[in-house]
């Protein structure tokens, strides 16, 4: 009987400290982050640094560092974390960082330096280089 009584005091707690860390992740990805310390907007003024896919909620992001893209379901759990540049290459031409991210066709399409383009599947984070011009 102990043990029943000592589970009903654990569960609240564990319940508890799960929400608390889902707020913690929540904002430590937010896409609305202070805009002049980000790497992308630092090197491209109107860089957009996040899409949210309307069919499923999805967000994806642009991190600090301008280079890691992530994207978040609707209650901003992370899905999948990937380095754009490390991925597809650094640019020929303009700072290696992305500048562009926008939902097209049901997936992410990143757009690094001048025109390094690269495609990112909203569901895997699956990259594939597109091209540059």
């Amino acid at each position: 009987m102990a043990r029943g009584r000592s589970s009903q005091i654990v569960a609240p707690i564990v319940s508890f400290a799960l929400a608390i860390f889902t707020v913690t992740v929540a904002v430590a990805v937010s896409p609305t982050s202070d805009r002049s310390a980000h790497a992308s907007t630092r090197a491209y003024a109107d860089a957009t640094i996040f899409a949210r896919d309307p069919r499923s909620g999805v967000t994806v992001s642009v991190e600090a560092d301008g280079v890691c893209v992530h994207a978040t379901d609707r209650d901003g759990h992370v899905l999948w974390r990937v380095d754009a540049l490390k991925a597809v290459g650094a640019p020929a031409v303009g700072a290696p960082v992305v500048r562009i991210v926008r939902i097209e066709n049901g997936g992410a399409m990143v757009v690094m330096g001048k025109s390094r383009v690269a495609s990112i599947a909203v569901d895997t984070g699956h990259v594939t280089f597109d091209g540059e011009n």
